[in-house]
């Protein structure tokens, strides 16, 4: 069996068709997170970092931005220096700092 017949008789035992089942990481340019899976620290906290390269990530949130900018020299209870970072604060007091390069969009979360 082919490389290529393996990975279509693979996509056809998950139910899938092989026709863009799988895309390179070097395609996908966003990820989707939802805002309740992010764990915080202590003081509502929550550093992302980008080290896979994405352009943008789209975030699912079930509570309203309430503040947004860059944030000065600060540092988060769980020892994250997070200065020249962007960040998104919360209606439900969490806090959300991430890499002024990459693009933040907020979203509604799921019903």
């Amino acid at each position: 069996m082919t490389e290529t017949e393996t990975e279509a008789a693979a996509a056809g035992a998950a139910g899938q068709s092989s026709a863009g089942a799988w895309e390179p990481a070097e395609k996908a340019d966003r990820v989707v997170l939802n805002l309740s899976e992010l764990l915080c620290d202590e003081n509502g906290e929550v550093v992302l970092y980008n080290d896979s390269g994405f352009r943008r990530v789209v975030l699912e949130a079930d509570a309203r931005p309430v503040a947004q900018g860059m944030a000065e020299p600060h540092l988060t209870a769980s020892g994250e220096q997070v200065a020249g970072y962007a960040y998104v604060a919360f209606d439900n007091g969490m806090t959300l700092y991430y890499p002024p390069d990459l693009e933040l969009i907020v979203v509604p979360g799921p019903a």
